[in-house]
């Protein structure tokens, strides 16, 4: 059913805003995603390598979204041309925590040298 702006289908799946005529949301407390090792398999290092070209292939931008009347400015990405790693599926998203585990790799390589 909806709940406001959100949509929770009974497969687990929260969907916030589901139109895209809303151009904020806002969290009052923390947004976690489950990482437990219970959860994963074929778990591998991220080479250097493919952080490093993950990154290269990240082109931040300035932008105002379309459906806010007051146009405040946003940084960002553009999904549809984020590298593969980072990208949803679709190609309309950005995975966020995608982007925070290359730039730990990164900086922690930068430290190393």
């Amino acid at each position: 059913g909806t709940l406001g702006r959100a949509l929770v289908d009974f497969q687990d799946t929260l969907v916030l805003n589901f139109d895209a005529d809303w151009p904020y949301v806002r969290c009052h407390g923390q947004w976690s995603q489950a990482s437990s090792r219970e959860l994963k398999e074929n778990i591998a290092d991220l080479s250097s390598q493919e952080a490093f070209e993950a990154l290269e292939g990240l082109s931040p931008v300035k932008f105002n979204l379309k459906a806010d009347e007051e146009k405040l400015p946003c940084l960002g990405f553009i999904a549809e041309d984020a590298p593969e790693i980072i990208a949803s599926r679709d190609k309309k998203a950005i995975t966020n925590e995608h982007i925070i585990t290359i730039l730990a790799k990164v900086v922690k390589l930068s430290h190393i040298r």
